[in-house]
């Protein structure tokens, strides 16, 4: 076997040259695609010496940090303004950056390591398709928000962990993210105050949820929902909804009668203009609180609960049962832990955002991520009965749907 792997190395090595020069011809062919990534980034692994590990792990942070340089200071839209034959001027890139030749030369190496540049001939540089796919707005979005937010915060989270039940200042237990931005606030509460970094967030968001599968996808709104709703019936309430982008892709797909509501602080709702304009109604409300619109089709909550301690959780799941009817249907969607073991059929491979996730999670807001089974005892303590969990991206994004247990029968 040995043998023979050795004597078709120039053949492999061969292919994978094929491959880079001609990425196209796996462009329809998913599933060939995915196994190939990962495929050469586990042999990549294997044949690392100790070294080579040390200098993969050590220099993570580049990537981010060379990204989020290169577009707030011109370096990969200047890049692209050249090609292979027509390479651009270091001295071009000094002079629309303004930063210096020596930094510049250094993000520009790293660049020609990563793929994200070629230099034809000493001192010029082209660009390839990683270049473009770091201008693309959605990418630098949300670059710009790990970078900036979130990102500082994993760099935290052993400080914190080590410090003991004083937190690491002796002030009191806090967030690696309070840690890294030196802020008692929450990180919602941060957020607000801070604009910028508020556009950053749900920029990310945003971009996220437009190139990702959608929760609809697995749930047909009408036929499961929203059928023989009457014209003022509430069919939808998105509880904790941001900029109402859910509202917004349910009014997409909802073609019957009834009403859309979004909920949010005050704060988060004066800026939710667009869904508005779409025809959701919107509406202030602490999620910790009653809620007050009751007897609706369907409550609603994404990525809300895997930034809240289980105690939290069951407070913001608790406050919504009183209001569900017993048809309602109550939908988290969230990430679910160890979901690759209970899919049907061949076992998915891990994947690199549920973990990304889970870390952020505990970084950012001292909470955690969840099995399918963690979600059913935050529901059962809250009164509520988990039904099922659909399963809608490879990397664990699912929904996890809950009703009103049905009153037990006296059977005297």
């Amino acid at each position: 076997m040995k043998g023979s792997v050795a004597s078709d190395t120039a053949y492999f090595i061969e292919q994978l040259k094929l491959f880079i020069k001609y990425p196209e011809v796996l462009s329809n062919d998913e599933s060939h695609r995915s196994e190939i990534q990962r495929l050469t980034r586990l042999v990549s692994v294997a044949l690392e010496t100790p070294q080579e590990s040390m200098q993969r792990i050590m220099f993570t942070y580049l990537p981010l940090v060379t990204a989020r340089l290169s577009n707030e200071f011109g370096l990969l839209a200047t890049l692209t303004m050249g090609d292979d034959a027509n390479p651009v001027a270091l001295s071009d890139l000094i002079k629309t950056s303004g930063l210096d030749k020596s930094l510049v030369s250094a993000i520009m190496d790293y660049h020609c390591y990563h793929g994200s540049a070629i230099e034809p001939r000493q001192g010029f540089y082209a660009p390839t398709k990683l270049t473009h796919n770091l201008l693309d707005p959605k990418v630098v979005t949300t670059l710009t928000c790990w970078h900036d937010i979130v990102g500082p915060a994993y760099g935290s989270l052993h400080r914190v962990l080590t410090s003991g039940p004083n937190g690491p200042d002796g002030s009191g237990k806090k967030t690696a993210f309070q840690v890294t931005h030196n802020t008692t606030q929450s990180f919602y509460d941060w957020l607000e105050s801070n604009p910028e970094r508020h556009a950053s967030f749900y920029g990310y968001m945003a971009a996220v949820h437009a190139v990702t599968k959608k929760w609809v996808d697995v749930v047909q709104f009408d036929e499961e929902i929203a059928h023989n709703a009457h014209e003022n019936e509430v069919v939808f309430v998105d509880i904790g909804g941001g900029d109402g982008s859910q509202s917004i892709e349910v009014q997409k797909v909802h073609n019957l009668g009834g009403k859309i509501v979004m909920q949010d602080r005050a704060a988060v709702v004066e800026k939710a203009q667009k869904a508005r304009e779409a025809g959701v109604e919107t509406m202030v409300y602490d999620f910790f609180t009653e809620q007050p619109v009751k007897g609706a089709r369907a409550y609603f909550i994404q990525f809300v609960l895997l930034n809240w301690v289980d105690d939290d959780c069951v407070r913001i799941l608790a406050s919504q049962a009183p209001a569900m009817g017993p048809d309602s249907v109550l939908m988290i969607v969230d990430y679910v832990q160890g979901h690759r073991w209970e899919t049907k059929g061949k076992i998915p491979e891990p994947d690199l955002w549920t973990p990304a996730a889970a870390l952020a999670a505990r970084a950012c807001h001292e909470a955690q991520s969840r099995s399918s089974a963690d979600y059913r005892h935050l529901l059962e303590r809250a009164g509520l009965e988990m039904t099922e969990v659909r399963v809608f991206t490879n990397f664990g994004q699912a929904v996890i749907m809950a009703k009103k247990p049905k009153p037990a029968v006296d059977g005297s």
